[in-house]
């Protein structure tokens, strides 16, 4: 008959959904409330990131790339 493969436990996919109360939490589990209070801080931190300028030697990199793909020098 067909054996049953079982998972290593890094292979575990985290859940969001809800336990029983009787239940342990499975290995990876994150409840909802955290995910969304870590989903805010990271989207604070990188909202941030977002609105800083571009430093002035990416966009003259940047500038050479664009010559260097047009052909000019």
């Amino acid at each position: 008959m067909g054996e049953r493969k079982t998972r290593k436990p890094e292979e575990r996919k985290m859940t969001s959904q809800p336990l029983s109360d009787e239940a342990s939490p499975p290995q990876g589990y994150i409840p909802p409330e955290l995910q969304d209070h870590i989903g805010r801080q990271l989207r604070a931190v990188y909202n941030d990131i977002l609105e800083e300028p571009i430093p002035d030697r990416f966009l003259k990199l940047l500038a050479e790339l664009k010559n260097k793909q047009d052909g000019t020098p």
